[in-house]
């Protein structure tokens, strides 16, 4: 019985069968890149969001040590240390902010 395939149609099919098999194997692993993205993404907002509330608090106590400072006789330096204060923790916010 005579084959109908010659051996330049198996050498064809065989090319073909390989560029399929790793364009598969691309495809794959392109796939698992773009879930671990979407893993690293997610943890990261959660940890951004981790940090940002701390420092929402942080915020509120220095408003809050601001007010107390003002309605005492406390010093000029110790304003300053709680404005210092507050500006890296409104830098630190937008930071964060920015890498949401």
């Amino acid at each position: 019985e005579e084959s109908v395939w010659t051996n330049t149609d198996r050498q064809q099919v065989a090319r073909a069968a390989r560029s399929l098999s790793l364009a598969l194997n691309m495809d794959e692993e392109n796939q698992a890149v773009r879930d671990q993205n979407v893993q690293l993404s997610e943890t990261l907002s959660d940890s951004l969001h981790q940090v940002k509330n701390p420092l929402q608090a942080l915020r509120t106590y220095g408003k809050l040590l601001q007010q107390q400072i003002a309605n005492t006789s406390a010093d000029a330096n110790s304003s300053n240390y709680v404005q210092d204060a507050a500006s890296k923790q409104r830098r630190l916010l937008e930071l964060a902010d920015h890498m949401m």
